[in-house]
């Protein structure tokens, strides 16, 4: 057991002499270490190369530099990529983005100077030529906003009234809430994506990322959109702009402030955020998400859900069986003062309770 500790810590000073190698290199060759700049600088691009490691390894509890393993040194292309993701998203406390777009660009830039130094120093045999790829930040737009579960039934209820693809509207909202499919992955669904199991309906689709994935919906919902879209041959016919449309069209008429900033995206949002509500763990809302990091998660789950979590989960001396012994009167009045979608969960209960009755 001693010799495999040894070997073990042996392994992570390798690796750590191999991180000094890379800042020693630096300090003798780049640019940016001159004069009295070097301690500084050193301490940015070390500093970055950290909290990469911290946040897109061993996701739950980050990576030291003093800890990695040798075949932990490189970075892969889609980590780059979901790094970026990361970082675009991370707020501070007054929603304001922490990192501008020239700071994610220079974090990026000395992860790629990291990773050509590793294999012209040849520690690493992967190919890299993928960095090429690896381009800087665009100018990110506004942040949308997210949807809350009543407001997307009501939306559905509204497409109804609808001239122009009224069934579609409906069928797309509802579609997006229950399995947090995207704009475009419902757009790219054909027949042939659905095959029946016992159990319910399979979605086969391909998400972001060119991933394959597979998400269940129940048969009745299936039927539901077999007997309303049986004659189009693709499923949703309409384009984005009337996609856009709808969702300005329905968030005037739901009163819903524009500072909000609703789009369809929303709608995945209000899934992410009631699979969260309903079991009370985020890793389900990641996994049902799709999102690779728990922090992309954290940061895209609306910021009142997870406080409202936070404040029931540090509650440890409630009765858990208070509402069996409350008066009725009291009952009715604590349920019709809970969150919407806490009463729109309820009643999706006792619908179906009372259908296996």
């Amino acid at each position: 057991m001693q010799s495999n500790v040894i070997k073990l810590e042996n392994e992570h000073m390798k690796s750590l002499d191999i991180i000094n190698h890379y800042f020693s290199q630096l300090t003798s060759s780049h640019r940016d270490f001159e004069g009295e700049r070097t301690d500084r600088t050193k301490c940015e691009y070390e500093s970055d190369l950290r909290q990469f490691f911290l946040l897109m390894r061993n996701k739950q509890k980050g990576k030291e530099l003093e800890f990695l393993y040798l075949d932990e040194l490189s970075i892969q292309e889609d980590e780059f990529k979901e790094y970026i993701e990361t970082l675009q998203a991370i707020k501070k406390p007054d929603d304001t983005y922490l990192y501008t777009n020239k700071t994610i660009n220079r974090k990026i830039s000395a992860l790629k100077k990291y990773v050509r130094f590793l294999k012209d120093k040849k520690y690493i045999k992967d190919d890299v030529s993928y960095l090429i790829a690896i381009k800087g930040t665009k100018e990110r737009s506004l942040s949308y906003g997210a949807l809350e579960a009543h407001e997307v039934l009501k939306m559905a209820e509204l497409a109804r009234l609808e001239t122009h693809y009224p069934r579609e509207k409906r069928l797309m909202l509802l579609l997006s809430f229950k399995t947090g499919l995207r704009r475009d992955e419902i757009f790219n669904l054909t027949w042939d994506s659905f095959v029946e199991r016992e159990d319910g309906v399979e979605i086969q689709f391909v998400g972001k990322g060119y991933e394959d994935f597979q998400i269940k919906i129940s048969k009745e919902f299936y039927q539901e959109i077999r007997e309303t879209l049986n004659d189009k041959e693709a499923l949703f016919e309409m384009d984005k702009k009337t996609v856009t449309n709808m969702m300005n069209k329905f968030t005037k008429k739901l009163g819903i402030s524009p500072k909000r900033r609703i789009v369809f995206h929303s709608v995945r949002k209000a899934f992410g955020s009631w699979i969260f509500e309903t079991t009370g763990d985020i890793n389900q809302a990641r996994k049902a998400l799709r999102h690779k990091s728990i922090v992309t998660t954290q940061l895209y789950l609306n910021a009142k859900d997870l406080q409202l979590h936070n404040t029931l989960f540090g509650i440890e001396k409630l009765d858990e069986d208070l509402y069996k012994e409350t008066d009725h009167e009291v009952l009715l009045r604590a349920i019709s003062e809970l969150p919407k979608s806490h009463i729109l969960m309820l009643n999706s209960k006792i619908s179906e309770i009372n259908k296996l009755n």
